[in-house]
């Protein structure tokens, strides 16, 4: 056939495109690609004009072998001649399929991945994740998690979800996408929006927090906030006082507590006495914590009385080993180890201290590790470290050994301005612990 007759055919043609709508002018007289060839340097495609033209997307970055690569003409070719096609329902399959799935979870290393689901498009692929992650929350009772946060200039696909989820404006226009549960932040081209004289670290780091702000405005299904007897809504940064990590509503724990309240609410643990629920959390707690095997864990109701026990116990500790001078405490300054007589004691804030006869005698403090705050001029993270660590041995020296029952460190200060110790002071307090058999208490509770 003539090639003039081939292009009058197809000016105006009855296949819908799914990068445009239809009816528009791009739709007329489109491209038809004919055959493809390869050679060892590229890949190359026709037009049905004969025109030859680098394939520079692989088709459309599915055809990287090449659009007739011997192997597959020749895989596909006895496929179709042995089993054209079978589904996956109702617990059938095909060999293939069984064996491409295996090749995949095992191709994939940065973890282990259960199990490979096929599907048609890349359209589909997407739509079936949105569903999937529908069903994951379901599961773990978080039915209102349902949204998805999207790139502005990204390309998902053009069914309604996968169109929705891209960021072309073009696929939205008339058909009324994005759906309500996609939102749109900023698209990560640094060339074409970066500010002036911003640097890709600073570009990216705007990005995040502009993410972080939509994420944030979009409401307490995808933050935690509270609210006053007014009405005025606040981000609850601090969880509570890092005690509700999960949400102050959170429907699982609202679930269990109610379950747990109908069926006993309360029981105590003395005169060998206790709950199942708590055997059941102290088991998981022992076994959670794998960085040193523990014995038990020891039921409190506050932080505050958490440091109290731990000073009893490590009293009779060294009391059972035949010290019994070894009773003083080294906390930090700007600490906080709670309200209670011992704990406001051992926290190392001067407003917890005042007008109430506190410290204690038996408790001593140390430097705060604030690098920023308090390192000398040129002074490394390092040396600030090594400076601290000679300060604490000094006054260990200056105390007796042999007084010194603990030192008690929170491993990220709280109180003290949420400060992360500086570069390699716990090894260097933790040395001078161990020189002089001084027990050293994590008082952990940020999340």
């Amino acid at each position: 056939m003539p090639m003039n007759i081939w292009t009058c055919r197809f000016r105006s043609h009855d296949m819908l495109a799914p990068f445009t709508a239809g009816w528009q002018i791009t739709d007329v007289n489109p491209l038809v690609i004919d055959k493809s060839e390869m050679n060892f340097l590229a890949i190359y495609v026709y037009d049905i004009n004969g025109k030859k033209y680098l394939d520079s997307l692989a088709g459309l970055w599915c055809t990287t072998l090449g659009g007739s690569e011997p192997r597959l003409v020749e895989a596909a070719t006895k496929q179709l001649q042995k089993l054209p096609f079978y589904h996956s329902f109702w617990n059938r399959t095909t060999q293939p399929s069984l064996v491409l799935a295996k090749d995949l979870i095992e191709t994939f290393t940065a973890r282990k991945m259960a199990k490979a689901f096929f599907v048609n498009s890349g359209s589909e692929a997407n739509d079936t994740q949105v569903k999937l992650a529908w069903y994951y929350n379901n599961a773990l009772g978080r039915p209102n998690k349902k949204k998805f946060i999207a790139r502005f200039t990204s390309y998902h696909g053009s069914t309604l979800t996968a169109a929705s989820l891209t960021g072309l404006s073009i696929l939205h226009h008339k058909f009324d996408l994005p759906a309500p549960f996609v939102l749109h932040t900023d698209c990560p081209h640094y060339w074409r929006y970066r500010l002036p004289g911003a640097t890709e670290e600073e570009y990216s780091t705007r990005l995040a927090d502009n993410l972080e702000e939509l994420i944030l405005k979009e409401g307490p299904d995808t933050g935690c906030y509270v609210y006053d007897i007014n009405g005025k809504k606040y981000l609850d940064a601090l969880a509570g006082l890092w005690c509700t990590s999960l949400g102050g509503s959170e429907s699982r724990l609202i679930e269990a507590a109610t379950a747990q309240l109908k069926k006993l609410p309360f029981y105590h643990s003395f005169f060998n006495r206790t709950t199942e629920p708590s055997l059941v959390l102290a088991n998981e707690l022992i076994e959670l914590f794998t960085a040193r095997k523990m014995a038990k864990a020891f039921f409190v109701n506050s932080g505050s009385e958490a440091n109290d026990t731990v000073v009893k116990l490590v009293w009779y500790y060294n009391n059972a080993l035949g010290r019994p001078k070894k009773k003083k405490f080294i906390a930090r300054d700007e600490s906080y180890h709670g309200s209670t007589m011992i704990a406001a004691s051992l926290s190392g804030l001067p407003a917890l201290h005042y007008k109430f006869d506190l410290p204690l005698p038996f408790v001593l403090h140390t430097n705060s590790p604030h690098y920023w705050r308090y390192h000398l001029p040129g002074e490394t993270e390092e040396e600030f470290s090594t400076r601290l660590a000679n300060n604490l041995e000094k006054l260990i020296l200056k105390e007796g050994p042999d007084t010194i029952a603990a030192f008690i460190a929170e491993p990220l200060m709280a109180a003290g301005g949420l400060i992360p110790p500086p570069a390699t002071y716990f090894e260097k307090i933790q040395a001078v612990l161990k020189k002089y058999d001084i027990l050293f208490v994590a008082d952990e509770v940020l999340p």
